[in-house]
């Protein structure tokens, strides 16, 4: 209803424009009271002696500026005021509404003509803030009382509006999610939910709104630091007496410690069945890759083609890091820690070159620029190369139209100063491992998530967001860091710091080999199931003076051992063979021959693997793979004994 007398205050040195203002509202309102003043000491009296209903101003006035007779905000003053301007632009606007005026109107006849209903209009608007004030006064009243339980509530508590938007959290919300109060309030806490779980939990807490209902979830918060808690949360419909919904009340409990025993348990069970797996593949694959290392320096006395012998090399070379990636398998399956040897950055390159060339798309063109005298880092060859070979994966990824991939090395001087920006590193030597490509670059916002485990942009099925993740985690097990810099369409360049070896020569002098130890005609019984073991076996023994028998399972073996029992001055066995085993077949001889000398072969990586042995049983035990070398080694050692 519009009010019977409304009392107008018109602060305005112009007459002309005044007395135009005045007869607008005396023709169309003349209900309405209007006082004229002309400056704004006149304006701060009549405030105390006469308090209009509105007051309408000039921006400039003989004594100063309009805006500095205002009370910011708009809501907090007695009145509400309009400003008037003899233009019209966004700063004039933002410069009124910050000093405390609810508008602000552009001279013109056509503005002073329609005054009476840009009053009223504005009247209206501030008869609402007036309103809204009150119910948030209501409100906040309200919020007090529920309030003081609250703050010292165990448990966290929040509350929302029918919409679901949050009004309040107490404190222990806050110590659960990590986020502080002004971050939660209306969807802001989404933000801090993990990615993985963000959509899961927004479309579930939407449709409980929608409903309404009552809503149960776990999730996960990431907290600032990057630490994550996992929440049981539940919340219920807020109802006024008319049944109406008005909000949401719930609670969030800390379940982190729950979720880290159940996650340790499940991952325990799934180690141990990888762990089972790697060790069954890997006794196949040794038997496969023992005889390439036994036959290769056979080979290689045998040939003088020097090009035949390098493919002999190359056959060497790949069995030996086909060993090294079952022993990889199986370190990560039983969680056991690499060898950490010398090893020499450029090797693992230019391998590395060489699987790009092979396996990338001809349109990535490969390149290298590394010094040959580069330093050497200590760390495990495998799993250093998994580094690169990630890197490299992702590079190409990054690359599905062609482009370059450079690969680089360069010995480096890290100082303090560089080292304080990165967290973990310290002054030194190092040898930076580069990796850099031509392809779509990293937007700025997934730069700070591209080492998160499970972070991916990826399609899915075409990653798992574990590559980044595994190789921050190889580089800091190795005492280094990593310093990535990308631009969205021109590319990346990650760059691995390594320490250096403390003494860089290490590992470089190349030791000349031991001559390969000889027999004297002695009889060896080989027991195994692996014909190809075997026979490689039996070729690398007899040029290498011994005479050989063989037998194919631990039944078979038992019988010749019988029969030649006075002769054989050695025996070796495979641990793993069908109808009587290693272990049972050792035992046995053991009762015909308590001094029997024994040899074990294991495809697996450790005695605790093969069989179970007591060390007392054998005088010696092959881990298969094996070249010649370490076969007559062995045999050499165990007769001496």
């Amino acid at each position: 209803m519009k009010p019977s007398r409304i009392h107008v205050l018109i602060v305005e040195d112009d007459a002309a424009h005044a007395g135009a203002i005045r007869r607008a509202f005396e023709t169309s309102e003349p209900e309405t009271v209007v006082k004229v003043v002309g400056t704004l000491q006149e304006f701060r009296q009549c405030s105390v002696d006469w308090p209009p209903d509105i007051a309408v101003m000039d921006l400039n006035l003989p004594d100063g500026r309009a805006v500095d007779g205002l009370t910011y905000p708009p809501e907090a003053g007695q009145f509400p005021v309009l400003l008037m301007t003899s233009y019209g632009n966004e700063q004039v606007a933002v410069t009124a509404i910050k000093s405390g005026a609810l508008d602000y109107v552009v001279k013109s006849p056509e503005s002073f003509a329609d005054m009476p209903h840009i009053v009223a209009r504005a009247l209206h608007e501030w008869n609402l803030l007036q309103e809204r004030k009150r119910a948030e006064e209501a409100l906040r009243a309200e919020e007090r009382r529920y309030q003081t339980l609250a703050e010292i509530s165990p448990v966290g508590i929040f509350r929302t509006d029918a919409q679901g938007q949050t009004t309040y959290v107490n404190p222990r919300w806050c110590q659960i999610t990590g986020l502080s109060a002004s971050d939660a309030l209306g969807e802001g806490w989404l933000r801090a939910v993990h990615p993985l779980d963000r959509e899961h939990v927004a479309r579930g807490w939407h449709e409980a709104i929608q409903a309404p209902r009552s809503s149960t979830a776990d999730y996960r918060f990431v907290h600032p630091d990057g630490t994550v808690a996992w929440v049981m949360g539940q919340a219920v419909p807020d109802k006024d007496h008319a049944g109406r919904v008005v909000g949401y009340v719930g609670t969030i409990t800390d379940v982190t410690e729950k979720k880290e025993l159940e996650a340790r348990l499940l991952r325990s069970q799934r180690l141990e069945s990888v762990g089972r797996l790697a060790s069954g593949i890997a006794h196949d694959l040794n038997n496969i890759l023992a005889p390439m290392l036994m036959s290769a320096p056979v080979l290689r006395e045998a040939i003088s083609d020097p090009d035949i012998r390098e493919l002999v090399d190359t056959i060497e070379s790949s069995a030996v890091r086909g060993a090294g990636i079952i022993k990889q398998l199986l370190t990560f399956g039983r969680g056991l820690d690499g060898e950490r040897v010398p090893v020499q950055l450029l090797s693992l390159v230019l391998d590395m070159l060489n699987i790009i060339h092979e396996t990338f798309p001809k349109n990535i063109i490969a390149a290298r620029e590394a010094p040959a005298n580069s330093w050497l880092v200590r760390g495990d060859a495998t799993q250093l190369h998994q580094i690169l070979m990630n890197l490299c994966v992702n590079a190409r990824d990054a690359m599905p139209g062609g482009g370059r991939l450079t690969l680089e090395l360069e010995n480096v001087e890290v100082n303090e100063a560089v080292a304080g920006m990165n967290p973990g590193a310290r002054p030194g030597r190092y040898v930076a491992l580069g990796v850099t490509d031509t392809g779509t670059g990293i937007p700025p916002e997934n730069l700070d998530k591209i080492f998160d485990p499970f972070f991916t942009t990826k399609e899915l099925g075409q990653g798992t967001g574990l590559g980044l993740s595994t190789v921050i985690g190889i580089v800091k097990s190795h005492g280094g860091f990593i310093l990535v810099n990308s631009r969205v369409g021109q590319g990346t360049q990650f760059k691995v710091y390594l320490p250096a070896c403390e003494t860089p020569k290490d590992g470089e002098k190349k030791l000349k080999p031991d001559p390969l130890a000889q027999g004297r005609g002695e009889l060896v019984l080989l027991v195994d199931d692996e014909e190809s073991i075997r026979r490689v076996a039996r070729q690398t023994l007899e040029r290498h003076g011994y005479r050989m028998i063989e037998a194919s399972d631990g039944t078979q073996g038992l019988a010749l051992y019988k029969q030649h029992q006075s002769e054989v001055r050695l025996v070796i066995t495979d641990v793993v063979m069908p109808f009587m085993d290693g272990p049972a077949f050792i035992r046995a001889l053991r009762q015909l021959n308590p001094q029997a000398r024994i040899i074990a072969m294991s495809g697996h990586q450790s005695k605790a693997d093969a069989g179970h042995l007591p060390p007392k049983l054998v005088q010696g035990l092959l881990a298969k793979p094996f070249d010649a070398a370490e076969l007559l080694q062995t045999l050499k050692q165990a007769l001496r004994r």
